[in-house]
């Protein structure tokens, strides 16, 4: 399993959505195309399972509607998007949006539903199809067994393909190991139980946070969001990568995404719209107090910064694809994304991770095969 970038993403709140959005619509558009194309009748489900509204109320589209964008760009692609909200006002807003891509031919529908309840039967429905499940509750997630028997048992094997994006509460973690650190009985202590799967993440939030000086919380919080992902990939038989969101670098992280894969090709596409959508958000919340404090970044703070992150995350991927390329001697960077991008997963963008490659080749480090893309290219070690 592997943890991105642990500087964690820049945000507001507010912008802790610009960001999940972004991921969306980076993500989801190249996956239904790319897994259509091998799909029967070109068909593929996404399941929301926590739609909410569908719309904001500025006007601005959640994710459902970035679902149901994606789909209606994409005619040779047949996608059913199933949305679930079990709070009744929100669900008939989301019906009222979904109604209108529905009249430009998507296949859409909303429910006033517990997803909970539901979600053996609905992905029982994607039988034969590849399966997106978003799971971004305002709460907790759905219970561990749930969720991996879903994963594990209707979903198994790599084909059809099955990607699943989850939120974790840190924030929610922390109160409840706090709760947990005083002795205190909570409902919530139990919530957490089901989440998670057992008991077994009291141990560690309650060790790590010791371990950390009981300052705060924030070591605890990633440890358990880490298990919690080793655990399920484990159980669903699938690979997980897990990001940290925070508000303000120096902050602790809101929540964590869970990304769960059969695929490298999964996480190779992951890996990029993680880096494009950090670089809107960034953008989008704008300077900090300290990136002003360098002439480095006077005229554009952000595009300033970026560029200098990048460049950083290039040096170091450099070092580490000669290291990765002297032991396999060949390879292609799918079978190797997670190696390949290390601690910049979530950085650096597929763009110039393509830069570092052809100064490889440039330098005489590498030779690879002809007319293929990036990810794809055979590469060999010429030392």
């Amino acid at each position: 399993m592997s943890v991105g970038t642990t500087g964690g993403l820049l945000a507001s709140a507010k912008a802790t959505s610009v960001f999940k959005h972004e991921i969306l619509r980076q993500y989801s558009t190249t996956f239904l195309a790319k897994v259509a194309s091998r799909s029967e009748d070109n068909r593929v489900m996404v399941i929301d399972g926590f739609a909410g509204r569908g719309r904001h109320d500025d006007g601005t589209p959640g994710s459902a509607e970035l679902f149901m964008q994606a789909a209606a760009a994409l005619s040779g692609v047949r996608t059913a998007i199933r949305l679930f909200e079990k709070n009744r006002s929100d669900a008939e807003r989301l019906s009222e949006v979904a109604a209108e891509y529905a009249a430009k031919g998507v296949d859409v529908t909303a429910e006033c539903a517990d997803i909970s309840k539901v979600l053996e039967t609905v992905v029982a429905s994607a039988d034969g199809m590849p399966l997106f499940l978003f799971l971004d509750p305002c709460g907790q997630n759905l219970p561990f067994d749930l969720t991996a028997k879903v994963l594990r048992d209707l979903r198994r094997g790599t084909w059809p393909p099955t990607e699943a994006l989850l939120n974790l509460s840190a924030d929610f973690t922390r109160r409840i190991g706090g709760t947990l650190e005083k002795g205190l009985d909570s409902a919530g202590i139990g919530t957490m139980d089901k989440v998670m799967g057992g008991a077994w993440w009291q141990a560690i939030a309650l060790r790590v946070h010791a371990d950390s000086g009981g300052g705060d919380w924030e070591a605890a919080a990633d440890a358990v969001a880490y298990e919690y992902t080793r655990r399920l990939a484990a159980a669903a038989e699938m690979g997980g990568v897990l990001i940290p969101v925070r508000r303000k670098p120096e902050n602790q992280p809101t929540y964590h995404l869970a990304f769960l894969t059969r695929s490298s090709h999964g996480q190779w596409v992951m890996a990029d719209a993680l880096a494009k959508a950090r670089q809107v958000w960034l953008r989008f919340v704008g300077p900090q107090a300290d990136d002003t404090q360098d002439a480095l970044f006077e005229v554009d703070p952000i595009g300033d910064m970026l560029t200098y992150e990048q460049d950083a995350a290039m040096r170091r991927a450099k070092t580490r694809l000669k290291t990765l390329a002297a032991r396999e001697r060949k390879f292609s960077l799918i079978d190797q994304v997670l190696d390949a991008y290390g601690e910049d997963y979530a950085i650096l963008t597929e763009s110039n991770l393509g830069k570092v490659m052809a100064d490889l080749v440039r330098e005489g480090t590498l030779t690879h095969d002809k007319g293929k893309r990036l990810g794809q290219r055979i590469y060999t070690y010429a030392g």
